[in-house]
């Protein structure tokens, strides 16, 4: 006769489940080489990427702190390309996550031995506090084609990415962020 688990055993795996696939989930970005990082004070979150034959732009404003004016690609000579596309919205992250209502999740694994487990695991809230909500979310995306996509990939370490923005007090501000340079093949 095979012993029980305990309810912490099996709370445990049913936790470990559930990052396995929040690990694994997958972006909805097509190939190509991104980058990211933090421009202006107060912050300024941003993602490039490249696909196909044109650069890809999101900035994120946390703060709300600037407009999104223009967005360009600059070339190594300093040519300038503007954005053809650029879509402006204002979202909040509380509709992205896990905050206390139930869930449903599935997992799966294989060892080595050729075994092989699937699991389901549910969740649901036990108490606590209700979701705070969060400040709106400036998002701005914009799509730059690239004129030349050979010369582009060639240099691509070369260009930058410019934002023209405008303050809270109408002042107007730029930042340069790096291009996306594709994956080496």
């Amino acid at each position: 006769m095979r012993p029980m688990r305990s309810l912490g055993h099996s709370f445990l795996v049913v936790v470990l489940l559930g990052a396995l696939v929040a690990g694994c989930a997958g972006s909805d970005e097509k190939a190509g080489s991104t980058a990211q990082g933090t421009a202006a004070e107060p912050r300024l979150n941003w993602r490039t990427w490249l696909i196909e034959d044109s650069v890809g732009v999101e900035v994120r404003d946390p703060d709300d702190a600037y407009k999104v004016e223009r967005i360009e690609l600059v070339d190594p000579k300093g040519s300038v390309t503007a954005a053809s596309e650029i879509t402006r919205e204002t979202v909040r992250d509380d509709d992205r996550g896990f905050y206390g209502g139930p869930g449903v999740s599935v997992g799966g694994s294989v060892g080595s031995s050729g075994r092989s487990g699937v699991g389901l695991g549910l969740s649901f809230p036990l108490g606590g506090t209700a979701p705070r909500r969060s400040p709106p979310l400036k998002l701005t995306k914009a799509r730059i084609p690239l004129t030349d996509p050979d010369s582009y990939r060639a240099t691509a370490g070369d260009w930058r990415v410019r934002l023209h923005l405008l303050g809270r007090d109408n002042a107007p501000r730029v930042a340069e962020i790096p291009a996306p340079v594709p994956p080496e093949k």
